[in-house]
């Protein structure tokens, strides 16, 4: 959660964990994360370009702490 937190402070509202997969399919010693993350702004109305701003963002945090983002 501090990573993805990290990726747009000012943009990143609730946070909620709701899947946590490990198996063959991830690699051994690996798994695998998934999150909701609310994204939000006081001022505006966030559109599809601030999601991929906010995406590109957690992409490079996460591979810097060796983590991948998965899209699909």
């Amino acid at each position: 959660e501090e990573a993805i937190r990290s990726a747009a402070p000012e943009q990143v509202g609730a946070i909620e964990a709701f899947d946590v997969y490990e198996g063959a399919s991830v690699g051994e010693g690996r798994r695998s994360l998934a999150y909701h993350v609310e994204l939000l702004s006081p001022e505006r109305t966030l559109g599809e370009k601030d999601v991929a701003r906010f995406l590109e963002r957690l992409a490079e945090v996460l591979s810097a702490r060796g983590a991948e983002l998965r899209r699909d």
